[in-house]
């Protein structure tokens, strides 16, 4: 039982070490989940209209889990005082699904 168990738990370990192929974006995927991202950014923020985002060439935009793709941007943007602040978002585009529709959601780091 003990090397039935032990065979198993190999075995296992040898699928886990496995690793596929990082998936590589498209220009076009990697410029759309930019502009989604950006774009609900634009909703979070106090005064949209202060804002300076970090240029496309500037953000990390990276594959993620599943169909989801990874967006770092900064921006600079007034907050409800009027002070200019430097924020870094943290944004997952999700999609697109049957409909043709994203789901964005982004976290502003402190």
């Amino acid at each position: 039982m003990k090397q039935f168990t032990l065979a198993l738990m190999l075995a296992s370990l040898g699928q886990a070490g496995e690793k596929k192929p990082p998936r590589v974006l498209t220009d076009a995927e990697t410029h759309n989940a930019y502009d989604l991202s950006v774009k609900r950014i634009y909703s979070e923020l106090k005064a949209p209209s202060t804002a300076h985002w970090s240029s496309f060439e500037e953000a990390v935009i990276k594959p993620a889990l599943f169909n989801q793709i990874s967006v770092t941007i900064q921006t600079d943007a007034q907050n409800s005082f009027g002070a200019m602040l430097r924020n870094t978002w943290r944004c997952t585009v999700n999609g697109p699904n049957k409909k043709g529709q994203y789901h964005v959601l982004c976290i502003e780091q402190r």
